[in-house]
């Protein structure tokens, strides 16, 4: 299976900073209408979940009152690594109005380039035995 830069529509939202480290590779922020956002990136999936506007990230998380926008897998399972910056710029999310660029971000301890110049051959081996 080949795997590049995901193909995602562009969010469009503005994020009043950078997103904060929740976790291991989860990251929290909130759009400039006030609205909080959760990130979650495990497995090779990211998901982005919103919250209303307004509500305090203490209400929100793992609540019912956020709204998962986006639930897909994005890269080859076993890919840990990713920076907000990358999250940003693969979502179409500006912080403060300025867009921001993965392009000169870090590649990962595996490798996996989130710029989308690389493309990765991922194949899965699988072994059987017999009795």
């Amino acid at each position: 299976m080949f795997y590049s830069r995901p193909k995602i529509e562009p969010f469009g939202w503005d994020l009043l900073e950078m997103p904060t480290e929740k976790g291991s590779k989860n990251y929290d922020a909130t759009t400039s209408d006030g609205r909080p956002v959760d990130f979650r990136f495990s497995g090779g999936w990211l998901t982005v979940k919103i919250g209303p506007i307004s509500a305090k990230k203490t209400d929100c998380p793992q609540s019912h009152l956020m709204e998962t926008v986006l639930y897909q897998p994005i890269a080859p399972f076993g890919i840990m690594d990713i920076l907000p910056e990358q999250i940003c710029d693969i979502l179409g999310i500006t912080v403060q109005g300025k867009k921001i660029s993965a392009e000169y971000g870090r590649i990962g301890d595996r490798g996996f380039d989130w710029t989308g110049t690389t493309t990765l051959l991922h194949q899965s081996v699988y072994t059987t035995t017999t009795g």
